[in-house]
């Protein structure tokens, strides 16, 4: 309501005392757009109350452009592209929705989730030379090239869980397609080694987890005996990875004292 209005209502208003008899003293002058009787009211109300027919300061954040807070926003993201929304809606005062949109509409950017990697050492780039430089040759061996047993586990849901990074749905739209599970599923763990020409395995675990212990008890009782009917304990290079399981004190005590360096 323009403040020419306001004033003028607020003189009717001390006049005539009515709210009814202010719209149509408003309307016999023509005028097109006459606030409704609950509003003059409200205003008279006001004026009486405070001696102003203003607006009452808004609380909350300072309204600035959209176009002074989008650029503020790029500045902040290319000084610190890990900011949160939190962070630079405390710092430009607008709220962190209309932070995100603008961010993927008008800035163009997009939040990417950080990648974890082990940290390596400067002996460890060294190292990994050296390895490769052992392992090449015994690569183009037609003999040690058959004998490189590369083994894992992996753990299979009874119940048919769908492993959510490996399923696609493909169609024109969304098919908010789901699938239901019980809370706890049974599982099954499950170890196998495999060779250019050979299989090892699989080997069914009993316990609902792969620790040391039971990891070490198949290597006795399952993988060595393999390795021995198949008269190659001599002859194979074993690999696995750096899990818990497969770093355990004794797992790596026991290779090392049956499988030599190898």
């Amino acid at each position: 309501m323009e403040l020419k209005l306001r004033i003028k209502i607020i003189v009717l208003m001390s006049k005539l005392s009515s709210p009814t008899q202010v719209t149509r003293a408003l309307k016999r002058e023509g005028m097109a757009k006459i606030p409704t009787t609950i509003a003059i009211s409200k205003l008279y109300r006001k004026f009486l109350e405070f001696g102003t027919v203003l607006d009452s300061p808004r609380s909350g954040r300072p309204k600035i452009s959209d176009d002074k807070a989008t650029g503020r926003i790029r500045e902040i993201l290319e000084e610190n592209p890990g900011s949160t929304l939190t962070s630079i809606s405390k710092e430009t005062g607008v709220s962190r929705s209309t932070i995100s949109r603008r961010i993927k509409t008008e800035i163009g950017m997009f939040p990417y989730k950080i990648q974890i990697h082990q940290s390596l050492e400067e002996d460890d780039f060294d190292k990994r030379v050296e390895l490769a430089e052992r392992l090449l040759p015994i690569l183009h061996d037609p003999f040690w090239g058959k004998r490189i047993y590369f083994s894992d586990e992996c753990t299979f849901q009874v119940s048919g869980r769908v492993h959510k990074h490996n399923c696609r749905i493909w169609g024109y739209k969304k098919p908010n397609q789901v699938s239901e599970e019980p809370l706890h599923s049974e599982k099954v763990n499950v170890w196998c080694a495999i060779s250019a020409t050979d299989i090892i395995g699989p080997y069914f675990f009993d316990e609902d987890t792969v620790n040391g212990a039971n990891y070490l008890k198949m290597l006795k009782l399952f993988f060595y005996p393999e390795l021995q009917r198949m008269r190659i304990t001599r002859q194979i290079i074993f690999q696995q990875d750096g899990s818990p399981a497969h770093y355990a004190v004794d797992v790596r005590r026991w290779l090392d004292q049956n499988l030599t360096q190898r």
